[in-house]
């Protein structure tokens, strides 16, 4: 009451009893506002809303004459919220101003208005209804309608709203695109029959009827002929309930899906393409995801591969994934994968590993991989690999190296036995001339000095065979294992003095020991390393005339080292000096030997627990050192 004298500053009450002052207030008024009587039968139900007064504004909106008693009911009115007027009325009768959206329909348009209901008393109620135009609406809403109607046409998609009381059917902008229709064209629910293609009227007059008595929601796609050209349409509907739980409207969505269809044939056709294309390759393709560390996606069947199905992999956990490949591979199948975080899109790289197939045989797989998709901030989260069994290749290149390896070894035979026999072959015909030529000479009775020499010459001969008879039994006990040590304390400078007394002449050798305490070694066969040290020092030192040995201590080790000033070892060649068979220098004639010693000094030092080595500068000389464990009883 008090809102009602607030808007037109005038009490209700004297406005319906003076109905004249009413009309004349009332009618300069653009708002419809309506005086009803509630008019209830014997139960209690509202019968009808008989109107004692209706203004201007309330004759124009509905186009035609509200007379005295006509009935509110009749009129096309409903709630937007669906709920009834009985519930309406309810509530204004309990002191509660009502104001609630409505919709109406005048002569098939649809519009939408604010009511507002005012209690005069429990049998009269003054109605206020105010148009909303366009003009009304708020500009954010009016913005909102119009991207909704762009939205809708750029997608190819509209809505529609059935009412199920009134038997009327609004569509929107998008929905009279779909069918190429004048906007605002008059339709119904029935108008889906007007694009029936032949054959399919009775199937278009089944949705009809599931639309408009539909109680729940449902989809259902509709060929459709819209000016001779078929198209696919995608229907959405759901129904809305009133407060009661009545269905009063039914809302829904159209779908232009024709181009949609279309181009999922044309990929499903591609794609069966590119999957046959696949399926018959022998490369396996899949997709690893680095972030969860599986495998997503395989292109076939992978047990061919591994034994074990694409379900099965694709189900297994990272642990169960790293478990397959063999343990000396692991790190470097993590590290490859891994590495894609720094790789481009163009980045192709290829790893080759082993991985243990259900029947526990382990399978070589060579595998190229590129990026294949990257997360929001950029970062690599997908790769895609190309992988190849290549357990038959691997195979075959293991066997084409141990070819090749038994060739290198056949070879190295080969040429071990022809510098042996070049090398036993110098020797046995330089003792065989000299003893001939002393039979000669004995039975001629010659002077004993030129006897000595021949001896002398026979003997120098017959040491080279000892050693080299030496150092082919020494390779056999290494190569058997049967080789031994016998260790013993013994002074090193006597040491020293004995193993250079024995030495060629024509050098002269100093001697630098500064370790004044005895050693514990094998006596004899570290003799023999540093002989042979000496050796190789007066052999490839033919313009020089000195050598030093050098003997120190070290931290719980001793070193002894042996320098030369001859023409030293080449950088290249320098790390395989200590191989067997090697020899720096493949002349025989002018550097003779089997290329066995220094890999029998290199042996017996590691027999040792010692270290070994060579310093050189190529045209200036080399220094070849030992050090053995300082196991000296103190």
């Amino acid at each position: 009451m008090d809102e009602v004298s607030s808007i037109y500053g005038i009490d209700p009450n004297d406005l319906i009893n003076n109905r004249g002052l009413l009309r004349s207030i009332f009618n300069v008024y653009d708002h419809t506002i309506l005086v009803v009587e509630l008019a209830f039968s014997s139960s209690g139900a509202l019968n009808a809303l008989p109107i004692m007064f209706a203004n201007s504004a309330a004759q124009r909106l509905f186009q035609t004459s509200l007379s005295s008693q006509a009935d509110l009911l009749s009129l096309d009115i409903s709630f937007h919220s669906g709920q009834s007027w009985e519930n309406f009325i309810n509530r204004s009768l309990g002191d509660e101003t009502c104001e609630e959206e409505v919709l109406y329909n005048i002569n098939g348009v649809r519009k939408s208005g604010q009511m507002v209901v005012l209690k005069v008393s429990n049998t009269k109620l003054i109605i206020l209804l105010k148009d909303i135009k366009p003009s009304d609406i708020d500009p954010q809403i009016a913005t909102l309608r119009t991207l909704d109607n762009k939205t809708e046409c750029m997608l190819n998609f509209g809505s529609w709203e059935y009412d199920v009381d009134a038997g009327s059917m609004y569509w929107s902008k998008g929905m009279y695109q779909i069918f190429n229709l004048p906007d605002n064209s008059p339709v119904s629910a029935d108008k889906y029959l007007d694009f029936a293609i032949p054959g399919d009227k009775l199937l278009i007059e089944e949705f009809i009827m599931r639309l408009k008595s539909s109680e729940y929601s449902f989809e259902q796609d509709l060929a459709l002929n819209v000016q001779g050209k078929v198209k696919l349409i995608h229907v959405e509907s759901s129904p809305i309930k009133n407060a009661s739980g009545k269905i009063c409207k039914v809302i829904g969505l159209n779908a232009d899906i024709t181009e949609t269809v279309e181009f999922k044939k044309e990929l499903s056709t591609q794609q069966h393409f590119i999957e046959q294309i696949l399926q018959a390759s022998p490369v396996l393709i899949d997709i690893y995801d680095l972030n969860r560390e599986v495998f997503i996606y395989f292109s076939k069947e992978v047990s061919p591969f591994v034994g074990y199905t694409s379900d099965t992999m694709l189900s297994m956990r990272p642990e169960e994934l790293q478990g397959l490949v063999d343990e000396d591979d692991k790190q470097r199948v993590l590290d490859f994968f891994n590495g894609f975080g720094a790789a481009t899109d163009d980045d192709i790289r290829t790893i080759e590993y082993r991985i243990k197939a259900i029947d526990n045989t382990y399978r070589w797989l060579k595998v190229r991989a590129k990026v294949f998709m990257r997360d929001e901030s950029g970062k690599v989260s997908q790769v895609i690999c190309a992988v190849q069994d290549y357990t038959l290749t691997k195979d075959a290149e293991d066997r084409l190296r141990e070819n090749e390896m038994m060739q290198l070894l056949l070879q190295r035979k080969d040429e071990f036995i022809n510098i042996a026999s070049h090398e036993l072959k110098t020797p046995i015909t330089t003792v065989k001339a000299s003893l001939q030529i002393l039979q000669r000479m004995m039975e001629r009775q010659e002077r004993e000095p030129v006897i000595n020499v021949f001896l002398q010459k026979a003997l120098s001969q017959t040491n080279k065979l000892v050693v080299l008879t030496r150092d082919l039994i020494d390779n056999a006990k290494l190569q058997s294992g049967k080789m031994r040590l016998n260790l013993e304390v013994f002074d090193l400078d006597t040491f020293l003095s004995e193993a250079i007394e024995e030495q060629m002449e024509g050098f002269e050798i100093i001697v630098e020991n500064l370790v004044k305490r005895p050693i514990r070694a094998d006596r004899r066969r570290l003799e023999q390393v540093l002989k042979n040290f000496l050796s190789n020092a007066a052999k490839y030192s033919p313009s020089a005339d000195k050598i030093i040995v050098k003997a120190e201590e070290e931290i719980n080790s001793f070193r002894i080292s042996v320098k030369d000033f001859g023409i030293g070892i080449p950088d290249d060649k320098v790390s395989n000096v200590f191989d067997r068979f090697y020899r720096v220098d493949e002349k025989a004639v002018q550097f003779p030997g089997l290329g066995l010693g220094l890999h029998i000094c290199a042996e017996i030092i590691k027999m040792h627990g010692g270290d070994y080595g060579v310093d050189s500068v190529f045209g200036e000389g080399s220094t070849f050192w030992f050090s053995i464990p300082d196991t000296t009883p103190h």
